[in-house]
């Protein structure tokens, strides 16, 4: 790669994405695409990589995975050209994978080809992403200002490497600072996940608003400007999530401390990702104990440590149809903005007490009752045995009400 074109700034700040034409539509997994048409007046500025692979109008995300493999390569600040700034650090970043050569190779490997990619919310800020062809990264050029956070945070690295209860996102590599690469959360590998395990669907929220306006205005405010957060909680209560999910006790544990962690460093304006998967109960590994599945799931660090981020259904409460069990795991994403960068009044007030509201919203996502405990509640310590030549009429809405509790 000898060097990037002069228009790379304007690239890699997004101005030129309003202009291009770009058509919708889902791969296989589920991943959602874009395809984009490049004016051909931006032809004169082709990267030798590029013009190998025979293609006469290079795009922003492959510009970006181009990035990456010049400073894996060993290229300097100056051959990636204008609007990239290293804030003083190395030009590489290996983090986990220091030392680690045929990660690197792999690494090498996949960032070589590279379509854009629509990260939902996040997408509509300054980042720009792409997806390597293989799937397996996802590759972001971050806004400045979380950007040279990264370069001189020197915690994030031993969190991202030896702490096991963080379920915080971690980069896999970076490029002058700006550009990073991590890990394809949709892939059941990166969760920890047997490869049978089937993506369906992912959210992502931030917090719910202040309490004490929550507390003036009802439920109207807290729930208006997200509808990320209404499609997670609805998401929660359609899987009834309670606490004899497997591995929910260690989960809520991990969530609290990331969280912690979180506060710790003044870092807010983050999400909390959940992805669903489906998995059945006939494969896998060991799935047909319930421990056996909780003990083979789990992403490794290194020194043989791993981060448990997936909770399961209950064989009780699976699919019986079908053989198959909800997983879903957790993820908190988008952490690299300082309290101090909101300048703004109203910004900084939108970011106060931001673990705290943090840690009430992941609370309500467990919150629901199990089968058991309903049983329980309802019962009293005594066991319910239908009368016999029951015609199925009932009573009144209690007797309903245990029915369906008992169905469950």
């Amino acid at each position: 790669l000898g060097w990037v074109p002069s228009s790379f700034a304007e690239v890699l700040r997004g101005k030129d994405q309003k202009d291009d034409k770009r058509k919708g539509k889902r791969d296989d997994k589920g991943q959602r695409r874009t395809t984009e048409t490049v004016d051909s007046s931006e032809s004169v500025g082709l990267s030798s990589r590029t013009a190998a692979r025979g293609s006469a109008e290079p795009r922003c995300a492959q510009r970006l995975c181009d990035v990456v493999t010049l400073v894996i390569e060993g290229g300097t600040l100056q051959q990636a050209g204008a609007g990239i700034h290293d804030f003083g650090q190395p030009a590489r970043a290996e983090f986990c994978m220091a030392a680690d050569r045929p990660a690197l190779s792999a690494l090498k490997a996949s960032v070589a080809q590279c379509t854009p990619f629509d990260a939902g919310e996040a997408s509509r800020s300054e980042a720009v992403f792409a997806i390597t062809s293989d799937d397996k990264h996802i590759v972001k050029k971050m806004k400045a200002q979380e950007a040279e956070y990264v370069a001189n945070a020197t915690w994030l690295t031993d969190t991202w490497c030896h702490d096991p209860g963080s379920l915080l996102l971690p980069l896999e590599y970076a490029a002058f600072s700006q550009v990073g690469v991590m890990r394809n959360l949709d892939l059941p590998e990166t969760n920890g996940l047997s490869e049978g395990a089937k993506f369906q669907r992912k959210w992502d929220a931030k917090p719910e608003g202040q309490a004490w306006l929550e507390r003036i205005c009802g439920n109207f405010l807290a729930f208006l400007p997200s509808k990320g957060r209404r499609r997670l909680l609805s998401a929660a209560d359609k899987f009834k999530v309670h606490k004899e999910w497997l591995g929910c006790a260690e989960i809520r544990n991990n969530l609290a401390h990331t969280v912690r962690l979180l506060k710790k460093h003044n870092l807010v304006d983050y999400s909390l990702l959940v992805n669903e998967f489906e998995e059945s109960l006939s494969e896998g590994r060991g799935l047909s104990q319930d421990r056996d599945w909780l003990d083979s799931t789990g992403t490794c660090l290194k020194h043989d440590q791993c981060t448990r981020r997936c909770i399961r259904q209950p064989r009780t409460d699976c699919d019986r149809a079908s053989s198959t069990c909800a997983v879903l795991c957790f993820w908190i994403i988008d952490y690299f903005a300082h309290y101090n960068h909101f300048s703004s009044e109203w910004n900084s007030w939108r970011q106060r007490a931001y673990a705290e509201r943090t840690a009430r919203f992941a609370a309500k996502l467990f919150n629901h009752e199990s089968p058991q405990a309903k049983l329980d509640r309802l019962l009293g310590p005594e066991s319910y045995a239908p009368p016999e030549g029951w015609d199925g009429h009932f009573g009144s809405s209690d007797q309903r009400e245990l029915f369906d509790a008992l169905r469950m």
